[in-house]
């Protein structure tokens, strides 16, 4: 009887011991994992957005005829401006670091991102 409780103490023991080492093994895994995540960089257009807005709200104040004789004037100027010249872009960053600097190498990456396509006369 002595013998199955030693025993059973032993299992008991040996238990803790292989969770608390799965814990551990798990809890640096998932570390190395959090560190290795890529950031991902989106792109996105937002003068769509901003002339969408500005056409609804024409379209409710002002008459039919004048709203759709503007629209076909910014179509051809839109079309003129295409031709003309190419445009100058604007990069928007979006940063959101720490005090620990957690962040930095994600900004890195962006910043080279933004350097390999950027000309002169971009705004960043």
């Amino acid at each position: 009887m002595n013998f199955l409780a030693s025993y059973g103490l032993f299992l008991a023991k040996f238990a803790t011991a292989l969770i608390l080492l799965l814990i551990f093994i798990l809890i640096v895994i998932s570390a190395k994992t959090k560190q290795k995540t890529p950031g991902k960089i989106s792109i996105s257009n937002i003068n769509k957005k901003y002339t969408d807005m500005q056409h609804t709200l024409q379209k409710e104040i002002i008459d039919d005829k004048l709203f759709k004789k503007q629209i076909k004037q910014e179509n051809k100027a839109q079309k003129k401006q295409k031709n003309d010249k190419k445009k100058n872009k604007i990069f928007l960053v979006n940063f959101n670091g720490d005090i620990k600097a957690t962040q930095v190498k994600q900004l890195r990456e962006i910043i080279t991102g933004i350097l390999l396509v950027a000309t002169p006369e971009d705004e960043v």
